[in-house]
Order: C-alpha cells, then sequence, then structure tokens
C-alpha cells in the first residue's frame, strides 16, 4: 500500500497561468496526472478537533478532545458515474478539473469512545485534479468521501455530512528507461564499495602502524 498524502492544506495560486491553455490542454495536462493516481492505495490519518486561530463554535471540542480515523481508500480508475447538485457543483470547480474519478473506502474505520468500539460509515467519493502552475507542474488535488451517519467523541462531533479534502502535488516526468536506472544503481554501489574499501585500508594501516608503536615500546622496556 502506498502513501499518497501527508497533511491536507491548499493554497490557491496561480490559477491565473492556466488561461494560456486551451480546454483540451488542460484536459490532457489532468489525464497525465490523473492516469498515475488511478489504482493507488494509501492510508489516511484523520485527527479531527479544534485547531486554535479558527471561526469554529465555541463550544465545539472545547475539551481539546480528538476524533482519530484510520481509513484506506483507492484511487480507482473509474469515473464517477452518479450525479447529483453537490457532483455538479463540483464539476465547475477550478480545483477538481472536468474528469471525476471514483475514491472508493477499503475499510470501516473505528475509535474508541465512553461507548466503546464505534465504526463509521464511509461512503465513496470521487477525486479530481486541476493544472494550477505550468513551469513547475503543480496541481491542486481533491476528493471527498461522505459520511452519512457522522460520529461523535466526546465534545467532538462529526455532522453527518461530506468531507473535503485539497492537496498539492507534483508531476515529475521520468524518461529513464530501465537500463538507465540499472546503471545508475550501479554506479552508486560501486561508489560506496571503493569508499567502504578506502575505510578498511585505513583501518589496517592504523592496526599496522599500532602494532609497530608497541613493539618499539617493548623493545625499549627490554633494554
Amino acid at each position: 500500500m502506498k502513501s499518497l498524502l501527508n497533511l491536507l492544506f491548499f493554497a490557491v495560486s496561480g490559477a491565473h497561468a492556466l488561461s494560456s491553455l486551451s480546454s483540451s490542454s488542460y484536459s490532457r495536462s489532468n489525464d497525465a496526472l490523473l492516469s498515475r493516481l488511478q489504482t493507488i492505495q494509501t492510508k489516511l490519518l484523520l485527527s479531527i478537533g479544534r485547531i486554535p486561530g479558527t471561526a469554529m463554535p465555541p463550544e465545539w471540542a472545547a475539551s481539546g478532545a480528538k476524533l482519530g480515523l484510520a481509513l484506506e481508500v483507492e484511487f480507482t480508475n473509474e469515473k464517477c458515474q452518479y450525479v447529483m447538485s453537490k457532483e455538479r457543483l463540483l464539476r465547475g470547480d477550478v480545483m477538481m478539473g472536468n474528469t471525476l474519478m471514483l475514491v472508493e473506502p477499503l475499510n470501516e474505520p473505528s475509535f474508541i469512545s465512553s461507548n466503546g468500539i464505534e465504526i463509521v460509515k464511509v461512503l465513496p467519493g470521487a477525486y479530481g485534479c486541476q493544472m494550477q502552475e505550468i513551469e513547475s507542474r503543480r496541481y491542486a488535488f481533491r476528493f471527498f468521501l461522505d459520511f452519512p451517519e457522522g460520529a461523535q467523541r466526546n465534545d467532538v462531533i462529526l455532522p453527518a455530512e461530506r468531507l473535503y479534502f485539497l492537496s498539492s502535488c507534483w508531476l515529475v516526468e521520468d524518461n529513464e528507461t530501465a537500463l538507465d536506472r540499472a546503471r545508475r544503481r550501479r554506479e552508486v554501489i560501486e561508489k560506496s564499495l571503493q569508499e567502504i574499501t578506502r575505510d578498511i585500508d585505513d583501518l589496517e594501516r592504523q592496526q599496522q602502524n599500532s602494532s609497530s608503536s608497541m613493539g618499539g615500546f617493548f623493545q625499549k622496556i627490554s633494554y
């Protein structure tokens, strides 16, 4: 299982740079990233709680408690087929692009409360992306999942709603062939072997010098 995401923050900058691309260029660029995301499985570690300095109701999670969930998902290669009002809204969101793919939960996350172990129901959602900076090939990557029953741990309440995740990622072109990568690995190994050989030679010289010094010392004592 590959690790895809850490903390999910975003910055809406550089969107004006997209104006120089045609709609077909948008689509091709976004598809290039989506093709690499498809079938990736990852684990999301969600920590839901109060964040200082944000506009949260003063009574919400005032105790400082956290609701932690370990959720495994797969970014599938299937297009999102169902259409609802919120999906139509997202299709107009520049961060999502014009293509929405299906993101599928792989487990039922759980947490421990005063009632014991509680299971949180998660329904499939969708993911998409949109190039934001052409030169650096930076994309806005966004997906959502539905939590139809919500969850509660102490005074941390997750309403029955849709959760959105937004992050930035970069597409790196890999023009190396398998032979190029093998040669590069061989060069690294050869360099490491040379360094190890030098270290061994240095240790042997130090040991010889130490033995010679001790031999001279005992020779002087015998006189």
